[in-house]
Order: C-alpha cells, then structure tokens, then sequence
C-alpha cells in the first residue's frame, strides 16, 4: 500500500467509526511475542479492518519508550475509542500479556511465533553486531531492562548454561529468541483460551486462508485487503552461520512446542 493509499484508507476509516460509533461493550485484540517474528504484519492487517482502533508502538498516547503507559491509560484510550475493538502491541510488554488480558477484558491476544533462523536473519540484516546484551544479562540482568523482565529463574539459568564468551551474534540473538518465547510458557498462555497462536510463515505464504482462520476466532470481518499486501519473500532465508548447534537444539524444542499448539487449533477449525 502506497503512502497515499494508506493515507485515503486511515481518512474513510475514521470517518467511518465517527459515523457509527460502537455503543456497546469493546473488545481488546494485544500482540505481545518476539521482535522480528512479524508483529508489525500483524498489527498493519487489523489496522485494515474498520472494526479496530489499533495502537502502534510507537504511538505517544498508549506508550512510553515502546512501553506500555500504565494500565489506566489504556483503559481510558478504549473507553474514548469509537470502534469496538481495541487493538494494542504488547511486545516490550509481553511478561505481562496474562495480566493485560484481565485487566483489560474481554481481551485476546495472538503470539505470532516464526523460525528462529529467519528471525536470527532479520536481525542480523537490521542490526549487524547486535547481541541483545547478552553479556549483560550474564553479569547483571537488572542492566538489560525488558530482556530479563518476567524471566524464571530456570530459564536464567539455562540461558547461561549456553552462555559463552565471544559467542557469535546469531547465536546471541538465537538465545534472545528462545528466552522470549519462553514467556508464552512461564505464563500459561499456553493453557489459555483467549490467547490465539499464529505461525508467521503460513501468514506470508498464504495469507487469505490463515488470516480468514485468525479474523474468525478474534469475532472480526475478515477483507481481501487485508491479505493483499502480504508476501512469502522473507521466508525460508539461508540459515544464519555461528548458531551453535546446542542452542540450535534448544530452539528446535521451542519451535516444536509452538508448532504442535498451532496445529491443533488449526484442526479444532
């Protein structure tokens, strides 16, 4: 979509809720999960429904730095909205995804989990030499801010026992990716009905059936447009060379988790 385009669709949507304001109860749609794993994607698609009113990140009226403002405020924004759903991004905020869907009910979230490989790469293209400080969480996790927030002490633990001086960059960054995602686990979101998972690479390969599936089970109208802009060309890259073959193993079992949760609720549909 072309700035011009996307400019046209913003100006009829808020036109649109401004003649028929929602007057009942609204709904609250969080993406929380891991960077790079196409939570962007995820937040451009609901922005392309006229039912949703959908808070960016980088948006000064819900967040602070990519943070959340305080749970008040959030409500307050959903209560001003004219649409009936709520749409916000969670993803610095993700350890707190089980006690935003409480808060801020009836909610949902969906957790977009992809490959760590293209995740690893899509770092790496962005942000060359990055670690995700991992050096500093091995010596003072408080010094990371949101990387440890939320994290057990196994799963500390277990990050450092994979730990090793001088590392390569994608391994760092495979570390980031699977002690993330372990959040999903640490707070039984697994276990929860509001919660939807989402695979990223079905999303981009084919994306009017997956996000038909997704519109159904968030009670939103699913729109041709909102598939239109999606592509498959970030899938499947070269794998990321340095991924130490120990951590490699730890996030195939991460990735095996998320998928087998996936797949059965695929099937329930």
């Amino acid at each position: 979509m072309s700035k011009l385009e996307d400019f046209a669709w913003h100006v009829r949507k808020a036109s649109h809720q401004r003649l028929n304001p929602w007057q009942g109860d609204k709904q609250t749609i969080l993406v929380p999960g891991v960077q790079r794993s196409g939570t962007n994607m995820l937040m451009d698609v609901l922005d392309l429904s006229l039912e949703t009113d959908v808070f960016h990140e980088r948006d000064p009226r819900a967040f602070d730095s990519y943070h959340l403002r305080p749970y008040v405020r959030q409500v307050e924004l959903r209560d001003r909205s004219l649409a009936r759903v709520f749409v916000l991004k969670a993803l610095l905020d993700s350890e707190k995804t089980a006690e935003l869907l409480s808060y801020l009910e009836p909610a949902k979230a969906v957790w977009m989990f992809r490959s760590y490989d293209d995740m690893v790469n899509s770092n790496l293209r962005n942000w060359p030499g990055g670690r995700n400080q991992i050096e500093d969480l091995m010596r003072d996790p408080f010094k990371t801010g949101y990387r440890a927030w939320g994290m057990t002490e196994s799963t500390l633990n277990l990050i450092q026992s994979h730990y090793k001086p001088g590392m390569s960059d994608a391994s760092a960054i495979a570390l980031f990716w699977y002690y993330r995602n372990q959040l999903f686990f640490d707070q039984g979101l697994d276990q929860d009905d509001r919660v939807i998972v989402v695979k990223y690479e079905d999303v981009a390969s084919n994306p009017d059936t997956t996000l038909a599936w997704l519109c159904e089970r968030l009670g939103l109208e699913f729109t041709s447009r909102m598939a239109r802009q999606i592509h498959a060309k970030s899938i499947g890259k070269r794998k990321p060379s340095g991924i130490e073959p120990e951590i490699r193993s730890l996030c195939e079992q991460m990735l095996a988790r998320f998928e087998e949760i996936y797949i059965t609720e695929r099937q329930k549909s």
